[in-house]
């Protein structure tokens, strides 16, 4: 599938520019953006200790593998308990054992 390609007006500097669809921002300033977030300080919200990270992080490096295991868990056992209830449901509906 090809990419679709808009004019767009970038939000910082005001220049034209052709990029995707969701585009906000001309390449340079979409450049100066990604640099300015990569030496970001921002702090971890499990123990609030200030680290360098990506936009996204939520974490600092040694609290990130315990709070993604534990949310991982959590979203397991949400998933179980709607499959239990999915197959308590087509098994009353249908007399079945699913």
């Amino acid at each position: 599938m090809a990419k679709r390609e808009v004019a767009h007006v970038c939000e910082d500097c005001g220049a034209a520019f052709v990029g995707s669809y969701t585009a906000r921002f001309c390449p340079a300033c979409r450049k100066k953006r990604q640099q300015a977030n990569a030496k970001a300080v921002r702090r971890c919200v499990v123990c609030g200790k200030a680290f360098v990270g990506n936009a996204r992080a939520k974490y600092c490096p040694e609290c990130a593998k315990a709070a993604y295991m534990a949310s991982d868990r959590q979203k397991s056992r949400e998933w179980a308990e709607r499959e239990k209830a999915r197959r308590q449901r087509a098994d009353a509906a249908t007399g079945e054992d699913v």
